[in-house]
Parts: structure tokens; C-alpha cells; sequence
């Protein structure tokens, strides 16, 4: 049987339920099945952030304890569907109220979008502490605002928080009331609050204006049928994307770049569910996709044919391969039938960085040719644009144990793939690791952090300072000329992936939560360096997780939690 409060202060029992966390009886909201048992309640206030033991107690018989991790902060946007039943939950609109009235009537959707300039009220919870602190189950009497700073983006411009706290008359209820941009043309826009550093994941709010603020996102469409992996890479083949997660790949026909079609999946008998990263060479004369396959303590290589009409249930030319010994393989680049894979790892005896060159010549055998090894991290290689033979790698200049270095751009000449060599590197000012990168003929971009006192936590190092966007002029790739950085002020353990979204200069980069919120959404960003001296970053949307990301025909497809998302280019 179902059961809700009906008073303020709310119950500590309700329907013969009891909860209490770290010892704290917990006001109850809710008890019921909706369809699944379920229980709703107010965190006690007296509970510290850290890890906290949550014990439910049904007619008497008490659970074991099940260990929570209570957050300062975690923000959360109420949301609804507004288009009456897809539970796309990257389109969910923000429950906010529109001026001047501010009331149920009138609730943003596309079809009430709030004028731009305007300011709204946007419900949301998990603020925090608050100024006057109220006892556990009590409503609020009046404005209270909430300790932690905070910040809000619309379609990734500064949307000033004028008021940020509890709402008078609810219970544990907080709104954000909050400036949409002057700006903006009239669209739907990815709604982002951050408070305390720790970001909510994305809600739309729908906005009319005659603005003219760069627009470069729309989202439109999305596979929420399947879960990505925690590491998860996407290749395009002409009209081929190859969505590789652990477990499997997944096949998307892309004739119809704004909806892609499922073709197959797989994998699974190979794969052992450890895919690391795949790479397609559709250079060579038979295209193959070759998979780098964990453990990452013992890494082997798979590699597929995907040739012709081999797209459902391609060939494995090749299972099992060695590596030599190395550990921490990453994701593969071709020059030519040279494939080229780097390691980035963090061990008890330090920080290593390895780039193997495999000949591929018969893909069936797979053979290393040469190793070159640092003592530096490289979280990313990638081929110089069009330039033969060159590749650059992100990188910092501390070495071993060491911390307190300098992120840098490395160029490295594959000429003779059994003597790979490092010719050149330029440092980043403003950073002190560089972790991924994009490049037009022109211009790089390269996304990095203010700390390189890196944690390791499979399968990625984790940094605990700000992201950092650098950019440089590679017109020459052998000598790359440094020209600035930017500190974004967003805390981010790393950067996923940095692509190329428009060969103007516009870029996409995926990056990570925060290390005091490691199960925290990532967050998807635009950066335009069409002027490269100056770039403008723009956080777009933030989902729970984003990893896996490429680009083509006008559209971006990015693997998140959600499945697969996908984007229209609106570069303005």
C-alpha cells in the first residue's frame, strides 16, 4: 500500500517504515510501490559528508546496514517530458516557472518558452547547507539561502543565479532563480546549474528571443535502448559507425546521418567482455578493425574484417595477439599498415608512456616492430592531420614520480616505424598535463588539467585540479608554436576526448567529474577557436556518463549513459 505525508513536519514512520542514516532518523516522504518497492526521504541534516550507513526498518525487522556516499552538494534539476511519454531522458525539460506570474499555469516548455533576459524559477534539490538551518522534516518559512557558491549555464553562456535556496513552504525543496541570457535567439537550450563545483546533469529550457549568441548544438536523436560500457570508443567508416564497448560492438548505418539505423552487433565471444578501444584502418585495401582487449595488466589484440558486406558478423582475422609485455595499451593510429598505440600508466615505480608500432601488413599477424618509452604519461597520440609520417602526443613533462611539471605537445616522425622518435616538444603554460587533443590543418586544441598529481582508478588517471583548454598553431607540425590557455574554473579529474566539430576552428570536448564526485556526471563542451589567440568555451550538456565520441556529416555521435546521442552542427 502506498503512502505519503500529509503533515509538516514530516513523519519519522510512515506505513510501518523507519529509515535512519549513521543513527539519525530520517523524515519519510513516501513509502510504497511504484513498481518497485520504494521510499522516499529527507537526508537528516546532523549526517557529514563522507560515506554513511542508511538502515530501513519494515514492521520491526531492520536491513543490514548498506553503505551511501553523502555529497555537500549534488544538484539536481526536477524534470518532466513534455512530449507525453518518450522518456528521452537527455530531452527532459526543466520544471521552471516563467515570469511574470510564476506559477503551475505557467511552466517553461517549447511551447512557453521564458523571453530571453527574463528570469525564472528553476526546482531543483540537493543544495546543501543553507544559512538558517532547519530541523530535520521542517518547512521553510521564507528565503534561505543556500552556503554553496553557484553557477548556471544556458546553451553554455553565464546565466547569473540571482537566488539560490529553499523554497518557502516545502520541505527540503530548493529553486534556482536564474537570468537567461539577454542574447540568445529563440530554441531549446541544455540547462546546467553547478553548485558547490559538483554540475547537475542537463534539463532544457526552451527560450524566445531575437538574440544573436553563436549557437552550435542540437540535439537530435538518441538510442536509449542498450548501456555503454565505462570505456567506450566510435569509429566512422564511410557510411559505417562502430560503437566499441567492453563486452561488444555495436554497428550503426549512418545513410540517415541524423538517425542512425542499428545494423548488428558482435564481439561477445571475443571480446570477454575487456575491450579497451578500437580502431578502424579504412585505408587499407581490405578495411579491419583491430581492438585492443584487457586485461590492462595483459593486453592482447583482436583484430576484425570489415570488409564488403562483412558489417553484421565480420571475420576474426586475428585473436589473442601479444603486445610484448606492455601494459596499458590506449587506442590505435594508422599510417598506413603501421599501426601505432600508446600506454599511459601510473605504477608504484612511476609514470610511464609507450608508443609500439605494429606492421599490419598481413592484419592475420600482427607484428611489433619497435617500442619507444618515456617516463612521461601520454594520455593520447594522434596523426598530424594529413602531414605523413608525424604524429603528435599530449603529454607533461614531469617524469617518474615526479608531479609539478608542465603539459606539452609532442611531435614524433613514424618515417621509419622501427625507430619512432620524439623530435620536438612545446610546452603549455597554464597547465601541468595535457590529456587530449583535436587538430585542424591549422590549429590544435588540446584539453588538459592544473594538476598532474595524478590517482589511478581503472581505467583512467584522475587529476584533482581545473580543466584547462590550450591551443597552438600547427601550420608547421614539426615546430608547433604554443598561443595560450585557458582555465576553465570547472573542477575535472580529466578529459575523455577532444574531437573536431567544424574545420572553421570549432572543437567538442568530453570531461569528467570532479575527484570528490567520481560517480558524478561527466559534461560535453564546445570550445571555438576560430580565433585560436582567443578561444570561448561553452559547456553544453552533462549526462551521466559521456565516453566515446566522433563526428561526421554534419552530426556528432557521443556515447553516454544513455546509449548513443546524437547532434546536429548549428556553428553559427
Amino acid at each position: 500500500m502506498n503512502a505519503n505525508a500529509s503533515t509538516i513536519p514530516l513523519p519519522f514512520s510512515l506505513g510501518n517504515v523507519q529509515v535512519t542514516v549513521d543513527g539519525f532518523d530520517a523524515p519519510i516522504i513516501f513509502t510504497g510501490i511504484t513498481p518497485y518497492t520504494q521510499v522516499n526521504f529527507q537526508m537528516p541534516v546532523e549526517v557529514q559528508p563522507g560515506t554513511a550507513n542508511l538502515v530501513i526498518t519494515v514492521n520491526g525487522v531492520s536491513s543490514d546496514p548498506f553503505p551511501v556516499t553523502i555529497a555537500a552538494t549534488a544538484p539536481g534539476i526536477f524534470t518532466y517530458d513534455p512530449t507525453g511519454g518518450t522518456l528521452d531522458p537527455s530531452l527532459l525539460q526543466g520544471v521552471i516557472q516563467n515570469p511574470p506570474d510564476y506559477n503551475n499555469s505557467n511552466i517553461n516548455s517549447p511551447s512557453n518558452p521564458a523571453p530571453a533576459g527574463s528570469v525564472v524559477v528553476v526546482y531543483i534539490d540537493g543544495t546543501g547547507a543553507v544559512r538558517t538551518p532547519l530541523a530535520d522534516g521542517e518547512a521553510a518559512t521564507g528565503s534561505n539561502p543556500a552556503k554553496a557558491v553557484s553557477t548556471a549555464t544556458i546553451g553554455g553562456f553565464d546565466a547569473p543565479v540571482q537566488y539560490l535556496g529553499l523554497t518557502p513552504g516545502d520541505v527540503g525543496l530548493a529553486q534556482a532563480n536564474i537570468e537567461i541570457p539577454a542574447g540568445l535567439p529563440s530554441g531549446d537550450y541544455p540547462l546546467v546549474i553547478t553548485v558547490g563545483g559538483l554540475q547537475s546533469i542537463s534539463a532544457v529550457i526552451s527560450v524566445s528571443g531575437d538574440g544573436t549568441l553563436p549557437t552550435f548544438l542540437n540535439e537530435v536523436s538518441l538510442f536509449n535502448d542498450f548501456a555503454v560500457s565505462e570505456r567506450t570508443t566510435l569509429q566512422v567508416l564511410d557510411s559505417t559507425l562502430y560503437l566499441c564497448g567492453s563486452e561488444r560492438i555495436r554497428v550503426f548505418d549512418l545513410t540517415d546521418p541524423s538517425l542512425p539505423s542499428f545494423i548488428g552487433e558482435y564481439g561477445d565471444a571475443n571480446l570477454n567482455s575487456r575491450e579497451i578501444s578500437c580502431t578502424v584502418n579504412g585505408t587499407a585495401k581490405n578495411p579491419y578493425l583491430v581492438s585492443v582487449v584487457g586485461p590492462e595488466n595483459n593486453p592482447t589484440l583482436t583484430v576484425f574484417d570489415v570488409s564488403g558486406d562483412n558489417l553484421q558478423s565480420p571475420t576474426p582475422l586475428a585473436e589473442g595477439v601479444a603486445v610484448g609485455g606492455f601494459t596499458g595499451l590506449q587506442k590505435f593510429v594508422f599510417d598506413g599498415n603501421i599501426g601505432l598505440v600508446n600506454t599511459s600508466y601510473i605504477d608504484s615505480t612511476g609514470s610511464h608512456g609507450d608508443i609500439l608500432a605494429f606492421d599490419f601488413s598481413d592484419p592475420s599477424q600482427p607484428t611489433l616492430i619497435s617500442a619507444t618509452s618515456t617516463t612521461q604519461l601520454l594520455p593520447f597520440i594522434r596523426g598530424a592531420g594529413t602531414v605523413p609520417h608525424t604524429l603528435f602526443a599530449v603529454t607533461g613533462t614531469a617524469k617518474g614520480e615526479a608531479t609539478g611539471g608542465t603539459g606539452a605537445l609532442a611531435v614524433i616522425d613514424t618515417t621509419d616505424p622501427t625507430n619512432v622518435a620524439f623530435i620536438n616538444q612545446v610546452k603549455a603554460p597554464g597547465t601541468a598535463i595535457l590529456e587530449s587533443f583535436a587538430a585542424t590543418a591549422d590549429t590544435l586544441v588540446a584539453a588538459g588539467n592544473t594538476s598532474d598529481d595524478g590517482e589511478y582508478i581503472s581505467p583512467n588517471v584522475l587529476f584533482p585540479g581545473n580543466l584547462t583548454i590550450s591551443t597552438y598553431d600547427v601550420s608547421d607540425p614539426a615546430n608547433p608554436v604554443f598561443l595560450t590557455t585557458v582555465d576553465t574554473g570547472i573542477q575535472a579529474t580529466g578529459s575523455l576526448r577532444t574531437i573536431t566539430f567544424d574545420p572553421s576552428g570549432v572543437f567538442l570536448v568530453q570531461y569528467q567529474y570532479p575527484l570528490s564526485d567520481i560517480n558524478g556526471p561527466t559534461s560535453l563542451a564546445v570550445v571555438d577557436a576560430r580565433d585560436p589567440k582567443n578561444p570561448q568555451f561553452y559547456p553544453q550538456f552533462t549526462y551521466y556518463y559521456f565516453d566515446g565520441l566522433a563526428s561526421a556529416k554534419g552530426y556528432v555521435y557521443a556515447a553516454s549513459g544513455n546509449g548513443l546521442n546524437i547532434y546536429q552542427s548549428v556553428v553559427q
